[in-house]
């Protein structure tokens, strides 16, 4: 169980991987009576700013279909990632963690640039400014089966052409002072 986690005020630099990840994955790899998913809840993440980012990904929060992540805030995070993906890379279909060793670059980029979401249960982000080096193909979020999701304050570049999120089974969403997301424009 990873629950009431603090982070606050870091600089990162050259990140490889996914700079912020956090993720639930469903092993078991005790003895099957005893084990079972584990819960990630509490996470409060701010005052961050992370500078040339590798293309997987910048920001991935992901639970399991049946255990979702809950309750996590980031506030006032700065991401510049090298960016150039290409929109091959936002067509990818992302695999789940399911029993597999949570390690990032298993999993290969992300279809979105700026943050991944899947199984999460009330998500706060305040004060997201994401950057690229190299304009980049792929959306800025993309969400699946989250509930709760609350964005006060995103800016980010957009490629053209390119539709800023990819929401599936999003619910109870709210959308404060992010004009490159505005409604019209996500599929």
């Amino acid at each position: 169980e990873m629950n009431n986690i603090v982070v606050d005020n870091i600089v990162m630099d050259n990140v490889h991987h996914y700079p912020i990840y956090i993720t639930l994955g469903n092993r078991n790899r005790g003895p099957l009576a005893t084990t079972h998913t584990g819960t990630i809840k509490n996470i409060y993440i701010s005052n961050v700013r992370i500078l040339n980012a590798d293309t997987l990904s910048g920001i991935q929060i992901t639970g399991v279909p049946n255990q979702p992540v809950e309750n996590i805030e980031l506030r006032n995070i700065t991401i510049q990632y090298k960016g150039g993906s290409s929109k091959y890379s936002a067509q990818r279909v992302f695999p789940e963690l399911g029993k597999g060793y949570p390690e990032p670059f298993l999993l290969g980029v992300t279809p979105a640039y700026g943050l991944f979401l899947r199984n999460v249960k009330q998500i706060r982000l305040t004060n997201i400014q994401l950057q690229t080096i190299k304009p980049d193909e792929r959306p800025i979020i993309y969400a699946n089966n989250v509930f709760g999701l609350q964005i006060d304050g995103l800016t980010a570049p957009l490629a053209k052409g390119v539709k800023p999120v990819v929401f599936h089974q999003v619910n109870e969403m709210s959308i404060k002072n992010a004009p490159v997301l505005q409604l019209n424009n996500v599929q």
